[in-house]
């Protein structure tokens, strides 16, 4: 598939263009490589539009922009056609993010203090992770890792847990590159029977008070990696990994 990406060089320099309120084309820092069909610019407008519009309705209703991830991360997993050479683009992402829904991004993310926005939202800057933390990018994740092809509905795993949860649990965690893994993780700390609510201690741990959740878990997982070959296990031997490792854990509310 073709499709367009942006300057990498120049990224970073656009962004604070746009952060300083100047508009216009920046088309001359892009350009469009791959082969076969062109991804048409109209699907990225879609995606923007669908997105957009959840963001001005959390506004009206007064809710936490967080709330925009769950409702936000399917659109985007359904609509982009499965090109791999395109979703493994770092730049593809950049400019999907610059052109396209700078403006929500931003919102998602507006920063505290001097400092304000972080680029590194929009997958650019110095960082060797930069594609990682592209925000757009980690909604494609979320669906990616979640979507049951036949549950009523596919996606429902994904709308489950907070920000810290996915970010810290789930997108910077390694061993999440082995998806069953993650889906066991999810389901684990948000059984159906808790009906979306938490199951280990999911806020700052005490390790003092001998409070320690769901963040002790995930060390304890990435520990055991390190001897364990985790695409080889079955998705019940995960379930029965996770229950060992997380005994002497404080439950939520426990």
């Amino acid at each position: 598939m073709k499709y367009k990406i942006i300057d990498m060089d120049k990224a970073p320099e656009i962004a604070r263009e746009k952060l300083a309120g100047k508009t216009g084309s920046f088309a001359e820092h892009e350009r469009e490589i791959g082969t076969g069909s062109p991804l048409s610019e109209t699907v990225l407008t879609s995606i923007a539009t669908d997105i957009r519009k959840h963001m001005k309705a959390i506004e009206k209703r007064g809710e936490d922009r967080e709330d925009l991830d769950a409702l936000a991360f399917d659109i985007i997993h359904k609509k982009l056609p499965p090109d791999p050479d395109m979703l493994g683009d770092g730049r593809f992402w950049a400019r999907f993010a610059l052109v396209f829904l700078f403006d929500v991004v931003v919102w998602r993310f507006p920063g505290k203090g001097a400092a304000g926005f972080n680029i590194e939202n929009l997958g650019i800057g110095k960082s060797v992770r930069r594609q990682a933390e592209n925000y757009l990018y980690k909604l494609w994740v979320r669906g990616e890792l979640c979507r049951i092809e036949k549950a009523k509905d596919p996606y429902q795993l994904g709308r489950l847990g907070s920000i810290d949860f996915w970010t810290s649990h789930i997108h910077r965690q390694s061993f999440s590159n082995c998806r069953n893994v993650a889906l066991e993780i999810i389901r684990f700390q948000y059984p159906p029977k808790l009906k979306g609510r938490p199951y280990l201690l999911p806020s700052v741990e005490d390790v003092a008070a001998k409070k320690r959740g769901i963040r002790t878990l995930v060390k304890r997982v990435r520990r055991v990696w390190a001897t364990v070959e985790y695409t080889l296990l079955e998705s019940n031997e995960i379930q029965e990994l996770l229950k060992d490792l997380s005994k002497g854990l404080t439950v939520a509310n426990g």
